[in-house]
């Protein structure tokens, strides 16, 4: 056969094999490939927004996410404002709070945990871990001017009333907080406070060294004392005014010469500032009152509840003030114990 027949009949052989496979797949019903252009295969749901917010949220942050619907060949659509959100964990349900007019916007509103959120678009549904929790603080005080531990000091969050802990002998302390900024306030006899603000920079920890300074100027008067417990004394509405008069001394604790209210007079051997620190740790619902009067005019008050620790009255002084310093006191317990400083820089 010549070679011109031979490669027509080679190529007639090949395209009609070509044909019967063709015929084959459609009668088997062999898949074809999807269509790029349905964008309707296998749809999920995606939800960001917690991007930058690293490790955790903590109490009051607001972040608003986002819902992403997306389909198989890649394409998606923003469906954060015609999703239905919501939570799990109904244990934690106050963790976190969905905003009810602003779809997909999150308050964290507790203290430690993780709720997830979850968003639903065209029936597809997505979730996202949501974690608060606190960071702590490890500070290091130390006592100047020989750089030595501040045993005894005690610090505290002056936001948070039960926050009290105590220095340890190295100096070092830890304390949780909950919040963007932050204070804290260090204190220990015979130095002057510290409070300062602590800004949260999204690390678990933040360490910060502190150093007490003796406390300024001149001591006027430095002691300490009991306050016995007077009936009558009621509620907490009872202390709204501090300065009202005590009442009767109760017969079952005010004894051995224990009063009700114990005041200190005292002179000032200059003018300048007038500071009194008073020290002084019970427990849940314990107050002291304190009011400082000059020849008898109402010159500086505290209202102190569970605790103190530091600075409580800062006026100017006055030497031709006869001052009158009163502490007076009602809490769960007979006796409660005190001490105080009252110095002029």
């Amino acid at each position: 056969m010549p070679l011109g027949e031979v490669a027509t009949a080679v190529a007639m052989k090949l395209l009609t094999n070509a044909a019967l496979l063709v015929i084959v797949m459609a009668c088997s019903g062999a898949p074809s490939a999807p269509s790029v252009t349905s964008g309707r295969t296998a749809p999920g749901v995606r939800i960001t927004g917690l991007e930058g917010f690293a490790p955790f949220l903590v109490k009051g942050e607001v972040v608003q996410l986002k819902a992403t619907l997306t389909y198989s060949h890649g394409h998606g659509r923003d469906c954060t404002a015609d999703a239905t959100w919501s939570r799990t964990n109904p244990d934690f349900r106050d963790l976190v709070r969905l905003s009810s007019g602003v779809p997909g916007q999150i308050t964290a509103n507790g203290f430690s945990g993780t709720i997830v959120v979850t968003a639903k678009c065209e029936e597809q549904l997505g979730s996202l871990p949501v974690r608060v929790d606190a960071w702590r603080l490890q500070g290091l005080v130390r006592e100047s001017p020989d750089n030595q531990p501040a045993v005894n000091a005690v610090v505290e969050n002056p936001d948070d009333f039960l926050s009290g802990i105590g220095v340890e002998p190295n100096g070092m302390f830890s304390m949780a907080f909950s919040a963007l900024a932050s204070r804290v306030r260090i204190s220990k006899k015979g130095f002057e406070p510290i409070v300062a603000e602590i800004a949260w920079n999204r690390t678990p920890v933040i360490t910060r060294t502190f150093e007490l300074k003796p406390l300024q100027g001149s001591k006027i008067l430095d002691a300490g004392a009991n306050l016995c417990w007077s009936s009558g004394d009621g509620g907490i509405s009872d202390w709204a005014d501090p300065n009202r008069p005590a009442t009767a001394p109760d017969p079952r604790y005010c004894v051995n010469g224990l009063q009700t209210a114990n005041v200190y007079t005292f002179t000032l051997p200059r003018n300048g500032r007038l500071h009194v620190d008073d020290f002084w740790a019970l427990d849940y619902n314990d107050y002291v009152a304190i009011d400082l009067r000059c020849n008898g005019s109402l010159v500086g008050s505290a209202l102190q509840q569970d605790h103190w620790w530091g600075r409580a009255i800062d006026v100017d002084g006055r030497t031709d003030c006869h001052y009158a310093l009163r502490f007076r006191q009602k809490s769960r317990y007979p006796v409660l114990h005190y001490d105080f400083i009252v110095s002029v820089d």
